[in-house]
């Protein structure tokens, strides 16, 4: 949420080369976000907004989505999502 706003993070517009798409989070925080909304954006905001908080958005059994083992604490460092060490897909 920026200004009052809900913002979800999105990846599908195909506007930039495949693999850089998390330097998004790092511009929302720039933009005045907090690490915790900008992640936030990608996953609760994200799931809120397409109407599918009950399948997504969250690490939950009977949930779907990917995880990503980071190097540091992106709540520190938004940028070490950039590059993720691992990624567990569903």
């Amino acid at each position: 949420i920026l200004a009052g706003i809900p913002v979800a993070y999105g990846t599908d517009a195909g506007v930039q080369p495949h693999g850089i798409n998390g330097r998004q989070l790092a511009i929302y925080v720039a933009a005045g976000m907090t690490p915790l909304q900008a992640l936030q954006s990608a996953t609760v905001v994200a799931a809120r907004l397409l109407r599918r908080e009950q399948q997504l958005g969250r690490i939950r059994a009977g949930f779907v989505g990917d995880l990503v083992a980071l190097r540091e604490n992106p709540l520190n460092n938004i940028r070490t999502v950039e590059s993720p060490l691992h990624v567990i897909k569903d």
